[in-house]
């Protein structure tokens, strides 16, 4: 009886786990080839590859039917002007739910943690459904 109970509480659990991706050439047909539609696929953010990089695959695994979660590195965005414009793009393109980290870059304008983004977010009326974030700036 417990390991039934262990086996399903895995099963569970692998069910609902999110991927994490890195933003490369290859990584949406490997997504597509390898992952079930409905997992859930985060993109992660690089300071060398810029938020483009990022929310370019991940429109396109949303177009393609998967939960896609864009990181919205708070330090890479210069302002609220751009956080307009950023906003507006994920949502037109379907994507209702983005992980807010501070990120390794340094700020490139406002926002030098993640909380000052997430207070300018909640200000615009709350965009997504869903808003992860980290245990650190």
């Amino acid at each position: 009886m417990r390991n039934k109970r262990t086996a399903d509480i895995l099963v569970t659990l692998l069910e609902n786990s999110r991927y994490e991706v890195l933003p490369t050439a290859s990584t949406e047909d490997k997504v597509l080839e390898h992952l079930p539609r409905e997992r859930t696929v985060t993109v992660t953010a690089s300071p060398s590859k810029g938020l483009e990089a990022t929310f370019d695959p991940a429109e396109r695994l949303t177009g393609h039917g998967y939960v896609a979660v864009p990181h919205l590195a708070a330090r890479m965005v210069s302002g609220r002007s751009e956080l307009t414009e950023i906003v507006d793009r994920l949502v037109g393109k379907g994507i209702t739910r983005i992980f807010v980290p501070g990120g390794d870059a340094e700020p490139a304008g406002d926002y030098c943690d993640a909380l000052s983004l997430l207070e300018d977010l909640s200000d615009m009326g709350r965009p997504f459904s869903h808003v992860g974030i980290t245990g650190y700036p």
